[in-house]
C-alpha cells in the first residue's frame, strides 16, 4: 500500500507511515519528505503539507532557508528586500 499524502515510508518492507517532517511535505506514495523551497516555508495552518503549494512565502525582512518550518529574522546589519529571500543580504 502506498502512504497517503501527508505522511512517508523510508524503510523497506515497513507496513506504516511516518509523519511528514517540519518544514517539509509529504506526496502521496513519499519515501521521503520534501524540504519546502528556500524563501518558503511551514504553514502553520495546516496539520499536513501536501504538496510545494503548501509552503507560504516568508515575508519581506525575514529568510526561510530550504526546509523552514518558521520565518527567521534577519541579522542586525543585514535585510532583505523582497518577501520569498531565503538568505539576507548585507546592508551597504
Amino acid at each position: 500500500d502506498k502512504c497517503e499524502s501527508g505522511t512517508f515510508q523510508d524503510e523497506s518492507g515497513a507496513t506504516t507511515c511516518k509523519s511528514c517532517t517540519a518544514g517539509h511535505y509529504c506526496v502521496e506514495g513519499a519515501s521521503a519528505p520534501l524540504p519546502c523551497p528556500a524563501g518558503r516555508r511551514t504553514n502553520p495552518d495546516l496539520d499536513v503539507m501536501t504538496s510545494v503549494d503548501d509552503c507560504i512565502v516568508c515575508s519581506e525582512g525575514t529568510f526561510c532557508p530550504t526546509g523552514s518550518d518558521v520565518a527567521l529574522a534577519c541579522d542586525p546589519g543585514t535585510f532583505t528586500a523582497a518577501n520569498e529571500s531565503g538568505i539576507c543580504e548585507r546592508c551597504g
